[in-house]
C-alpha cells in the first residue's frame, strides 16, 4: 500500500514539471503583400502595415521574418503556419523558402484573399486541433503537397557535393520509374517526410 502515495506524488511532480515548461500556444498569421507595403496580422490580433521603402537594406522576407519573430515572442505564441497573398509582383520563393526553413512555418499562398484576417482564419482552417495539416488528394489517390518551398540551392548549401554527386546518379539511374509509397499510417509518415502531417 506504501507504493500508491509514492506513485501519485511521482504523478503529481511529473505534472509540476509539464506545467513549468511554459510551451508556447501555437497561432497563425495572415501576410498580404502590395508594392508599397506589407499587411500582417496574427490570428485574432490586428493587422499592422509596413512600408516598403525602395532602397531598405533588409529583404521583403527578412522584414515579415523579423516582424513574426517579433510578435511571437512578445505573444508568448509559435506561428505554425501563414496564409500568404501578393497585389503586386513581389517574388514570393524566398520568403515561402525561409518561413519553411528558418521558422518552421508552413507557407500558404491564396490567390483570392488580401485580407491578413482572413488569410489568418483562412490558414488555420487548413490544420486540426493538433497542429496537423489537412491532407489533400487528387483524383489519382496522391497526396498533394507544395513542391517548391526549397530550391537546390537550398539543399547545396547543407549537403557535401559527393552526396550531391552520388544523389544525381541516383535520379538519372531512376529516370522513366516510378516511386510508390506506402505508410502505415493514416496521414504523416515522420518527421523525416513531413514536419507538420
Amino acid at each position: 500500500m506504501q507504493q500508491l502515495p509514492s506513485l501519485t506524488l511521482q504523478l503529481h511532480d511529473l505534472h509540476r514539471q509539464v506545467e513549468n515548461l511554459n510551451v508556447p500556444l501555437s497561432t497563425f498569421a495572415g501576410i498580404h503583400i502590395t508594392a508599397t507595403d506589407v499587411e500582417l496580422a496574427l490570428f485574432g490580433q490586428e493587422t499592422v502595415k509596413i512600408s516598403l521603402e525602395p532602397e531598405a537594406k533588409a529583404s521583403l522576407a527578412e522584414l515579415i521574418l523579423n516582424w513574426l519573430t517579433t510578435q511571437a515572442t512578445a505573444l508568448h505564441c509559435k506561428v505554425v503556419a501563414a496564409g500568404i497573398s501578393v497585389s503586386s509582383q513581389a517574388p514570393l520563393d524566398e520568403l515561402r523558402s525561409r518561413l519553411w526553413l528558418e521558422a518552421d512555418i508552413v507557407p500558404q499562398v491564396y490567390a483570392d484573399e488580401h485580407n491578413p484576417q482572413v488569410l489568418a482564419s483562412r490558414v488555420a482552417n487548413d490544420f486540426d486541433k493538433d497542429n496537423v495539416a489537412a491532407v489533400y488528394i487528387n483524383q489519382l489517390n496522391e497526396v498533394l503537397v507544395a513542391d517548391d518551398l526549397l530550391t537546390f540551392v537550398d539543399y547545396e548549401t547543407v549537403t557535401p557535393l559527393a552526396q550531391r554527386e552520388l544523389l544525381q546518379q541516383e535520379v538519372d539511374a531512376f529516370k522513366g520509374k516510378k516511386l510508390v509509397f506506402f505508410s502505415a499510417t493514416p496521414r504523416g509518415g515522420g518527421v523525416a517526410l513531413m514536419r507538420h502531417a
